[in-house]
């Protein structure tokens, strides 16, 4: 679902205080260290900004440089949360204006989304769902890319009698 956008300097600036209350180059630092705490600490911190309902700090992550590292962090098989945190970031980031989605697509996040599609994780792939509904929805170019690169079996299969509710729905929409 792409966030809409507010109107005016108040609302404008939301995103944009928590981003310079939130010590960015300390998150930066946690999210290039090597240590997989503190890269979930920092990943989810970035989430929660990105999160921000009104005006998410989107230009700011994407111009701190972490989208590289985000897409990286969906390969951590052996870390769920870091995948699941990872994609949620980065589904908050596609869910902004059509630039800031062809970003994440630049950085390789496209078939690693559709490769979650069969993680063993719940959380990760209905994530991961999100994020492709949010790419597929950007425009008829971002739709096509998504199915060229093999989205729609593994989103069906999905469709499964015991899936979650949630599940269901954000597949539903993903695949409309």
């Amino acid at each position: 679902a792409k966030v809409a956008e507010g109107t005016g300097p108040d609302v404008a600036s939301v995103g944009s205080q928590a981003w310079a209350d939130s010590d960015p180059q300390k998150l930066v630092e946690g999210v290039h260290c090597d240590d997989p705490s503190q890269q979930l600490l920092a990943v989810t911190q970035f989430r929660k900004l990105l999160s921000i309902e009104r005006s998410p700090p989107i230009e700011e992550v994407i111009s701190a440089g972490v989208v590289p590292r985000f897409v990286q962090f969906l390969q951590c098989g052996d870390n769920p949360m870091l995948q699941f945190e990872s994609a949620w970031a980065l589904t908050n980031i596609v869910s902004g204006a059509s630039e800031h989605t062809r970003v994440v697509i630049a950085n390789g996040a496209l078939p690693i989304f559709v490769q979650l599609l069969l993680s063993p994780n719940s959380d990760v792939r209905e994530q991961v769902v999100w994020a492709l509904g949010n790419i597929a929805g950007d425009s008829p170019e971002c739709r096509d890319l998504v199915l060229s690169e093999g989205a729609l079996q593994p989103l069906l299969k999905l469709l499964e009698p015991s899936a979650k509710l949630s599940m269901l729905r954000n597949a539903t929409w993903t695949l409309s």
